[in-house]
């Protein structure tokens, strides 16, 4: 068993793969055959997991998707054995001899045949009518599913015609897919937290009564800016209609003013840097407002560590939570510090020792290799990158 990889080469999970309790060890067929599934996590059962490692101090995973695609591919297969993965088999690839099979409809009764779970709700169409049926009927099914879905996947079912249709670089021309209208739910504002970025620019974001949507449990949402809290008119303890931009983002709709409290106040916008106390600034025709301190520790914070991120200098083992320590031990005071940092003291710092201090070094020496493109994105200039 593979995962999908890149497209042309994955990871070997065979052993993993096998702990799954669906899976068939045999099955009748003579010959080779590459079959093709997804492997998730049963929402129930995720929630459940995820509540049983918050009890236990554990970290708790994103979502359904993050928490499969991670865990088939751990080195200690008893874990993964402990996991309550489940997979859903819905085509093949590479075959032979060929399947006595002609579409997909037979092609999915086959496979239950051989004994792989696949997906229970699927229809072959006749017509337009009957397949915008069906999508409406598993866009109202949706919630009530034990996996998380964002659309209908259209075939074409004749094996002859996908064949003459073909494919594109990236993918078939006898397949599309249907997606739904994004996930709506209800949620209450519990406060706003407005944080500090590298520039001084300051994002406000909504703290909210946690709420499962879309495959994780949403507890935070972006206001973008100032003006966003006055064009929803944002009140105490609001209750808000949320969705996910693209089933990732969560995004405030709207505000179900009806269950306002009569009492509830407007939300008082702040006038100075929540970390300085600076004042804050706005230029003309913008929509942020800025901390106009040259030396607010925020930023500095969010510079460094913009810095030594991925796609800036890559310095591994210099992200949040060491710039946050190394700055409040005075171990850097700057970005061109990272270039003098005593390893001696990093390694004296509890939790860190000598491996991490000797790892550090090696990653800030290494960034020293890199080309100038970065350098310039690693520097934060405004409007320059």
């Amino acid at each position: 068993a593979s995962t999908r990889g890149d497209g042309i080469e994955g990871e070997d999970v065979t052993r993993n793969f096998l702990t799954l309790p669906d899976i068939p060890r045999e099955i009748s067929f003579k010959g080779e055959i590459e079959i093709r599934g997804e492997i998730y996590f049963p929402i129930k059962s995720f929630l459940q997991m995820n509540e049983a490692r918050r009890e236990s101090g554990e970290k708790v995973f994103a979502n359904p998707r993050n928490a499969a695609a991670g865990s088939i591919k751990l080195k200690d297969i008893h874990e993964v054995a402990k996991r309550p993965l489940r997979a859903l088999f819905y085509t093949i690839g590479h075959v032979a001899p060929a399947l006595p099979v002609n579409c997909q409809i037979d092609l999915l009764a086959w496979l239950k045949e051989m004994g792989f779970p696949v997906a229970e709700n699927y229809l072959q169409c006749r017509d337009h009518d009957g397949l915008a049926d069906f999508c409406g009927k598993m866009e109202d099914l949706r919630g009530k599913l034990d996996y998380d879905i964002d659309g209908v996947v259209v075939k074409m079912d004749d094996f002859t015609l996908q064949k003459k249709l073909g494919f594109t670089a990236k993918s078939p021309k006898w397949a599309i897919a249907y997606k739904f209208k994004p996930e709506e739910k209800e949620t209450k504002l519990l406060g706003v937290e407005y944080q500090v970025g590298r520039t001084g620019a300051i994002t406000p974001v909504a703290i909210l009564e946690p709420v499962y949507i879309s495959g994780s449990t949403v507890s935070r949402c972006t206001l973008h800016n100032f003006d966003e809290i006055r064009r929803l008119d944002l009140h105490e303890a609001d209750v808000l209609t949320i969705v996910k931009s693209g089933e990732i983002i969560p995004k405030i709709l709207s505000v179900n003013t009806q269950m306002r409290d009569p009492q509830a106040r407007e939300l008082p916008l702040p006038d100075s840097c929540p970390v300085c106390h600076s004042p804050l600034s706005r230029e003309p025709e913008a929509a942020i407002e800025y901390c106009t301190s040259a030396d607010c520790p925020a930023q500095l914070a969010r510079s460094i560590e913009h810095f030594a991120s991925r796609d800036a200098m890559d310095i591994m083992g210099l992200g949040a939570s060491s710039v946050a320590r190394f700055l409040e031990e005075g171990i850097i005071a700057s970005i061109e510090d990272i270039y003098r940092i005593d390893y001696e003291r990093v390694a004296a710092l509890d939790r860190m020792g000598d491996k991490s201090a000797k790892n550090l070094m090696q990653a800030v020496e290494y960034s020293k290799q890199q080309n100038f493109d970065r350098v310039l994105f690693a520097l934060g200039i405004r409007f320059v990158g």
